[in-house]
């Protein structure tokens, strides 16, 4: 699979976390404690993974450039 269709793949399953968890919010009248904590675990663990996502991608466009591409040789 190409890095970008990995990079997209990535981004798109962040998404349907983040939209699950707001249809799930969306659905409660008053939210709970425990709605508040299964907020805040599922948005640490969203935002851990674009950070790893983030980080892959940056690595990615540094192997592209010139300048990386020179220092291998």
């Amino acid at each position: 699979m190409k890095t970008n269709e990995i990079l997209i793949a990535e981004l798109r399953h962040q998404r349907d976390l983040l939209n699950n968890l707001v249809g799930q919010l969306e659905m409660k009248r008053v939210l709970t404690v425990e709605d508040y904590s299964y907020c805040e675990s599922c948005a640490d663990e969203i935002s851990k993974r674009m950070k790893e996502i983030r980080h892959a991608a940056l690595d990615k466009m540094i192997q592209g450039a010139p300048w990386f591409q020179m220092t291998l040789r």
